[in-house]
């Protein structure tokens, strides 16, 4: 994977389920972007080894 980019919307409901399981993967942000909304935009891409 070179990048990964999640939505953040500004709700909360039910318990959650992560996104991903497994092994964990270090990530450095590499952007944020916040929409008048509340909704966010993130970017990260994975640290090497």
């Amino acid at each position: 994977m070179d990048e990964l980019r999640f939505w953040v919307h500004p709700a909360i409901w039910g318990e959650g389920t992560r996104p991903y399981s497994g092994e964990k993967v270090r990530m450095r942000l590499l952007d944020a972007t916040t929409y008048d909304s509340g909704v966010m935009l993130v970017r990260y891409e994975p640290l090497s080894s």
